[in-house]
């Protein structure tokens, strides 16, 4: 009998040893056939934005560099920067842009929109529209977006360059988070940027990086995550996986909304970003009116302006400050509803930042205005 149960023993636990193999090599066959699906269909697996510190200005794209960017579920568009350190084609001429009815936007990732490919970005939908709409004005349009900046750390934009190529109209992309990054001074780990400093009389004074700016942020690289790892099997490297965590948490949470995490409530605007926000606008005010050929200045609010309470109520200050300094303000969200579309549309489901048809409706919006005041245009 005992012989008898050594051998059923024995067996199981052969019988289990090939089905453990067996087992293994299945996920071993299958771990290689995803990551060979993987890298046959994906153009790339990481984000890729070359850097470099301009000073008085801050940090910006690398002249001329290829930026890559992917969430590795929605989207995979690589661009290349111009000569001024911009995701956009290049500006036109001062030559060019005097002759013509420039427009400037003005902004943060919304504007850089590394999320897309450069053909479906605001400026060149807009300036395709214009062309076909009012062939007459002879619009070109030109966009400066780097993401973490508010309209205080937009400023140099202007100083440095915007003016330079006389714009008729300036369009401000205003998004939920601007209020934050018009405060005092940038978060640690946000990238060098201006920012304002209240002085001993009370007044606040716009502060430019200079040549010794050194931030915590120059260190990670602009969002390049570790490579050299399969995509496959790299969310089960531990370095890998926390750089990319996000992501692979929102493809499970897509799938299984019950393992998605609630959204932290959002603060309220405080006193300090509003006091900010308004110093901002009237200094934008303040070089649209010395400008001779600057027309108009416009505030774009983004639909990410009606996301909660807390964004809303944002809105709702901004739409104050921009009325008490004779600013429109264009709401994009309204022009969204009005033609019935759907406004998760218009982001990406795992990122936030606009797709191709929240840039069209961003155009648009911007398009009917103009269209509605040809004096915009001097037309």
């Amino acid at each position: 009998m005992t012989g008898s149960l050594r051998r059923v023993r024995s067996a199981a636990a052969r019988l289990a040893f090939w089905n453990a193999l067996g087992l293994g090599a299945a996920l071993l066959v299958a771990f290689v056939a995803g990551e060979a699906y993987l890298r046959a269909t994906w153009p790339f697996a990481r984000t890729i934005r070359p850097t470099e510190f301009v000073p008085g200005v801050g940090t910006l794209l690398k002249p001329h560099a290829e930026v890559r960017a992917t969430n590795t579920l929605e989207f995979w568009a690589a661009g290349r920067v111009n000569s001024l350190g911009f995701l956009d084609r290049e500006p036109p001429s001062p030559e060019r842009a005097a002759t013509s009815c420039h427009v400037a936007i003005v902004g943060d990732s919304f504007v850089e929109a590394k999320q897309v490919q450069m053909s479906d970005k605001v400026q060149v939908r807009l300036e395709r529209m214009a062309a076909e709409r009012l062939p007459g004005w002879d619009v070109t349009v030109s966009a400066w977006g780097r993401d973490h900046t508010g309209q205080v750390s937009q400023l140099p934009f202007w100083d440095k360059w915007i003016r330079h190529r006389p714009p008729k109209l300036v369009a401000l992309f205003f998004v939920w988070n601007d209020h934050t990054d018009n405060r005092w001074m940038p978060s640690v780990g946000d990238p060098a940027k201006a920012h304002v400093r209240r002085t001993q009389d009370g007044s606040l004074e716009l502060i430019t990086p200079g040549d010794s700016t050194w931030m915590p942020y120059h260190l990670l690289a602009d969002d390049t995550t570790p490579g050299m790892v399969p995509v496959a099997l790299g969310p089960y490297i531990v370095r890998w996986a926390r750089a990319r965590r996000p992501i692979w948490r929102k493809n499970l949470s897509l799938a299984l909304p019950f393992l998605s995490r609630p959204n932290r409530p959002r603060p309220f605007p405080t006193k300090e970003e509003e006091v900010a926000t308004a110093w901002a606008l009237d200094q934008w005010k303040v070089r649209a009116e010395g400008s001779p050929s600057l027309l108009r200045l416009v505030v774009l609010a983004t639909h990410t302006m009606h996301q909660n309470p807390a964004d809303r109520a944002g809105l709702e200050i901004l739409k104050e400050l921009a009325a008490e300094r004779d600013i429109p303000v264009i709401d994009h969200v309204n022009h969204i509803l009005d033609r019935g579309g759907n406004l998760r549309s218009a982001s990406f489901a795992s990122d936030g930042h606009w797709t191709p048809q929240g840039h069209q409706w961003a155009a648009e919006a911007l398009l009917e205005w103009m269209a509605a005041d040809p004096a915009v245009c001097d037309r």
